[in-house]
């Protein structure tokens, strides 16, 4: 198999993939064999089907090499469709997901929410409802805290149009690069418009957010925390979307150059290194990727959220991945329950890290 082009793309915010682009790492690093490093936000195919791949609908027709380094919904459906992929590495880093209420409306804690209208998006057009995924998440885990389960409260959908994007002027003039992520401020900033639209009109009592959404949602509409899962002890009860994120590769260019993949690996990791020993450059990037404020960063994720970016295959993200995969069974997502750890190859990483202490580091560039 002939490589021209490594297709990639990854989740907005903390990323050591999508610094490892931006710093020109990847392209660096594959330069010499002939291949081009290109983000699917770079592509000029339809949109949709820029949306689907970054979803992991296989399309080799258009992106036939393509990495994906972000949320756990995409990868998790495509295993259960029977779908070609590999996990290589996963990244735990931690982030705030709230349930969020009007001062005045007496929820003060999750016991509170009994009987309550808990508003839940719903995102028609889209191959994983990866918003609706998450708030589902956020409230299970609010309500278990109380002894409560979904059966003591009103689910209320909330219809979403497509996701946030700036006015075409302004899209035909931002420059997209070959390391450009496929959403950022105007997605983040209006995720839960409709949502927030609906609390304000007094038809839903609730609202569940993650990291750069909910600090959107704080800081413009002074809501309430009634529940916020980076208090919770257990890591199987922070587990959500995007904890962990998962390092997903095609099965076929696995199979056919697991070398490209270590490398990228291994370029990845050190870009991990790079973030922990440049805090105020590596959190600059992870506000831009995101649409935040720096301010906020701290509120979206953590004060060392600069520190999170390693990716591995430990055991407390993989048992986070199952906890994942049981919640989007339940509720529909999976088209039919398999076992994550036969998807799990971790031969990759370990040449990552093979490589990596062969080779001089260039963490400090």
């Amino acid at each position: 198999m002939t490589i021209d082009t490594l297709w990639y793309s990854y989740c907005p915010g903390p990323n050591s993939v999508g610094i490892a682009g931006n710093l020109g790492w990847l392209t660096d690093e594959f330069a010499a064999d002939g291949i081009t490093v290109r983000t699917l936000a770079s592509s000029t195919a339809p949109s949709r089907q820029v949306r689907n791949a970054h979803q992991l609908l296989p399309t080799p027709e258009v992106f036939p090499h393509l990495l994906r380094h972000g949320g756990n919904p995409p990868p998790l459906a495509a295993l259960s469709r029977g779908e070609d992929w590999r996990i290589v590495g996963l990244t735990w880093t931690e982030a705030t997901r709230r349930v969020l209420a009007l001062p005045e409306s007496g929820i003060q804690t999750p016991a509170d929410l009994k009987g309550r209208r808990l508003s839940v998006p719903r995102r028609e057009g889209v191959l994983v409802d990866y918003v609706r995924s998450v708030s589902l998440r956020t409230y299970a885990e609010a309500l278990a805290s109380a002894g409560l389960t979904f059966d003591d409260v009103e689910l209320v959908d909330i219809e979403g149009g497509g996701i946030g994007a700036p006015p075409e002027a302004e899209r035909e003039t931002k420059p997209i690069t070959n390391q450009s992520t496929l959403w950022g401020a105007w997605t983040n900033a209006s995720a839960h418009r409709d949502e927030a639209l609906a609390l304000a009109r007094g038809e839903v009592d609730v609202i569940a957010a993650e990291h750069a959404q909910a600090a959107h949602l704080l800081a413009t509409f002074k809501l309430h925390t009634v529940f916020n899962t980076a208090e919770q002890a257990a890591a199987s009860a922070r587990a959500s979307g995007d904890l962990p994120l998962v390092f997903t590769v095609n099965g076929t260019l696995l199979d056919e150059h697991p070398e490209l993949i270590a490398r990228w690996l291994a370029r990845s990791i050190d870009a991990a290194e790079w973030a922990s020993e440049h805090r105020e450059e590596a959190r600059r990037f992870i506000a831009a990727n995101a649409g935040l404020p720096e301010e906020l960063v701290d509120t979206a994720y953590s004060p060392e959220v600069h520190e999170q970016l390693g990716i591995d295959l430990d055991g407390r993200s993989v048992e986070a991945l199952k906890v994942q995969k049981r919640h989007l069974l339940e509720h529909g997502f999976l088209a039919r329950d398999f076992d994550v750890e036969q998807f799990i190859d971790p031969a990759p990483l370990a040449a990552a890290h093979a490589l990596r202490s062969r080779q001089p580091q260039t963490v400090g560039a």
